[in-house]
């Protein structure tokens, strides 16, 4: 291995990580291997990779990461290009007046640039497979353990064939049938990476709605019991109302009429009561729509929800279904707060088993008039600078299943969104 060669190996390791590239560091590193490589010969690459993983451990970095692959996968193809380089020198060299040792000298370069090049016009994909295919800790172990066996499969084949002075051609034609196999088994394991994230995601999934189903049964719980409690203490203040009007005492009076008979009034109104949410059995729905509802309430703004039947499963996606019905009832409440009498209305209508509607309906503030041409065109906003990108996401995003349809419209000076189901 020759001095520029090391360096152009080292510039290609950098690329891969995404790493600035050290000049003076990588220089002399580079100097000091080509020295090494004198005495050592083809097992130069072995000695790269035991000096690197040595000086991960003296700085206590994670040998299970991706610098590892990106430097292996670096030692793999320096293998493969220094044969390539060989293989051509030796055909070049019967035509050329130089010897092959010093055309391979000359080749070796300007392959590694040409991999470099490659690499420039596949770096976005190889950027994206790593982000979405290597995050996981368990599965990069295994794809490190995979190129570590390849490496060394080269360097055993590297090695044997200058023991046994096999000739240049045979010996590349040994490598690449063993190149082939390898890139077989890089698509198997391309494969088994994919089943290996899907089991994940589904394992994900899977604990993701228990969480949610454990999260609604609580809710539901605390809620009977608020109800319970609330019940059980307005019984007993009217309880009292006897024994305060036989009392000599006019403040006490005076104090239980306005001050506990008032919270009597609000107890009775059960401000966190929403008539029609047992009758939504989809603990996804379920939990975001009494979120959104307490939210609304908060901030004063009146709610009803229907639910006419009981609703225990949606024709669509449910993420993709939440997602949509977050940011409209995010939309409503936005556009309600600040109106003095501000008025959310949510309806699930279940017609049959195959159709659901969702409707979500409130008012309009007379400030701000809607455009309905408009309302799904990117940036469109009637709430000032940073808004406008929530329904031109629900646009896209409805628009992207073929089972769920959205009709805009104004009712009776209201703000009326239809989505509905159908089960395909």
């Amino acid at each position: 291995m020759t001095l520029p060669t090391n360096i152009l190996m080292l510039l290609f390791y950098s690329f891969l990580v995404q790493q600035r590239y050290r000049k003076l560091a990588y220089t002399v590193f580079s100097l000091l291997m080509a020295i090494v490589g004198i005495y050592i010969g083809d097992l130069i690459q072995l000695f790269f990779l035991a000096f690197f993983l040595s000086y991960q451990l003296i700085r206590r970095f994670k040998l299970a990461s991706l610098k590892t692959l990106a430097f292996i996968f670096v030692l793999c193809c320096d293998m493969l290009l220094a044969n390539l380089a060989t293989l051509t020198a030796n055909i070049l060299s019967k035509q050329l007046p130089l010897t092959q040792g010093t055309l391979a000298i000359v080749i070796n370069p300007f392959l590694y640039l040409i991999v470099i090049l490659a690499y420039f016009q596949i770096k976005e994909k190889v950027i994206y497979f790593e982000q979405h295919n290597l995050s996981d800790p368990r599965l990069l172990k295994i794809v490190i353990n995979f190129a570590l066996i390849i490496f060394l499969s080269l360097q055993i084949i590297q090695f044997v064939a200058d023991v046994l002075s096999i000739a240049v051609t045979f010996q590349w034609l040994i490598i690449i049938v063993t190149f082939f196999f390898i890139i077989a088994t890089i698509v198997v394991m391309f494969y088994f990476i994919r089943s290996y994230q899907l089991v994940l995601k589904k394992q994900a999934e899977k604990q993701t709605y228990q969480n949610l189903l454990d999260y609604t049964d609580k809710l539901e719980d605390n809620y009977a019991q608020l109800r319970k409690f609330k019940h059980d203490y307005q019984n007993v203040l009217l309880s009292l109302d006897g024994y305060i009007q036989q009392s000599q005492q006019a403040d006490l009076k005076a104090y239980y009429r306005q001050i506990v008979l008032q919270t009597g009034k609000e107890i009775k109104t059960d401000n966190m009561r929403f008539d029609g949410l047992e009758a939504l059995k989809v603990p996804a729905l379920q939990s975001l729509t009494y979120q959104k509802l307490v939210t609304a309430r908060k901030y004063n703004i009146t709610t009803f929800l229907e639910v006419r039947d009981p609703i225990t499963a949606v024709p669509v996606d449910m993420v993709k279904l939440v997602r949509i019905l977050g940011i409209l009832l995010d939309n409503a409440i936005e556009a309600t707060y600040r109106q003095d009498h501000g008025v959310i209305r949510i309806a699930y209508i279940k017609y049959n088993q195959a159709e659901i509607e969702v409707i979500i309906q409130n008012t309009i503030a007379e400030d701000q008039p809607l455009a309905l041409n408009e309302l799904f065109d990117a940036g469109y906003t009637s709430k000032g600078s940073g808004h406008g990108m929530g329904l031109t996401t629900v646009k896209q995003m409805v628009d992207a299943i073929p089972n769920m349809t959205l009709e805009v419209k104004v009712v009776a000076g209201q703000y009326r969104v239809m989505i509905d189901l159908v089960r395909m």
